[in-house]
């Protein structure tokens, strides 16, 4: 809907400015605060009833979606997924995410904590999520983030990395074969956190028990101003938690859960009266933004370029 809203207005003015309409704060209050990154799990029932909220629930007894094999951070939507059995140590029930102002917080689990954690966290702009015939689509783009969190020698916390996709690799046929990173070495992320006591899981979340044992949960934050400036983009369609077997880039990938993530409002036009000056002289339009729910700032962009790079 967001293309067809621009193109109406393109068509009146060539020097109208349109402007992409996302969500910045979620919730009922727009003084949400986001969960306290302690490894305690307790306060993400607080952040659950917040519009930019989401959380999954994964397969975690008998068969589960996993990557194929060859799958890494660089390529993983070029292979493929599939269902199998997952390791324990890698095998998650449970993935989270919220965007409250301009920080994205995230959380998630594993069933059991032999071993050490390397986790990831994907935050994708077009939405990227794996579809029936065992691919994933679209492609991640670029910008898209990768926060890696890696847990050694039983830790509580993590040592985090923040990527973002910066270019692309093509095979000889012109498709893209994998993609390449750029490291945010000043990335404002908190230090993701494992739990360092048995804690209850949060309502509403699968578990096989009632608690998580030390080390079975973590969370972490990511502040997009301190990526991409004061105004940073807060557009992300999906995320996706993902367990790796190392701590390195290329480390192959294990399981995998994931969910549509809500920061983009639909936008809607009223009426399509055509607004033109008969000279060829600059039409200026005044957009507003309604909404029914309550206590909720939108902000707005101009310079849209979609995905076909038409402004």
């Amino acid at each position: 809907m967001k293309k067809d809203y621009f193109s109406l207005f393109k068509r009146y003015s060539a020097f109208l400015l349109f402007a992409l309409l996302f969500l910045l704060f979620g919730g009922r209050s727009a003084n949400a605060q986001g969960p306290v990154i302690d490894g305690d799990p307790g306060d993400w029932t607080t952040v659950a009833s917040l519009p930019t909220f989401i959380h999954e629930l994964d397969p975690y007894s008998g068969v589960d979606d996993q990557f194929t094999t060859g799958a890494a951070d660089e390529n993983f939507a070029v292979k493929s997924w599939a269902w199998g059995q997952v390791k324990n140590k890698n095998n998650i029930a449970n993935g989270a995410a919220v965007l409250v102002g301009t920080k994205l917080y995230f959380a998630g689990d594993r069933i059991t904590t032999n071993g050490d954690a390397q986790i990831g966290f994907w935050f994708f702009h077009e939405g990227t999520a794996p579809v029936p015939d065992g691919s994933f689509y679209p492609l991640p783009v670029l910008g898209d983030v990768l926060i890696l969190a890696n847990f050694t020698n039983g830790g509580n916390l993590a040592a985090v990395e923040v990527y973002q996709i910066e270019s692309y690799n093509y095979d000889n046929k012109g498709n893209i074969s994998s993609w390449n990173f750029s490291m945010i070495s000043n990335a404002d992320a908190a230090a993701a956190q494992n739990n360092n006591a048995a804690v209850p899981v949060p309502a509403g979340w699968g578990y096989p028990t009632a608690t998580y044992e030390p080390n079975a949960f973590y969370e972490g934050y990511i502040d997009l101003a301190s990526i991409n400036g004061e105004i940073p983009s807060l557009c992300f369609g999906s995320f996706m938690l993902e367990t790796r077997s190392s701590q390195s880039l290329d480390a192959s990938l294990d399981d995998f859960v994931g969910g549509a993530f809500s920061t983009i409002p639909e936008i809607t036009v009223n009426g399509d009266n055509e607004c033109a000056d008969p000279t060829g002289a600059a039409v200026e339009m005044q957009l507003c933004a309604f909404s029914d729910e309550l206590n909720l700032d939108y902000q707005w962009y101009s310079a849209y370029v979609d995905e076909n790079n038409n402004a």
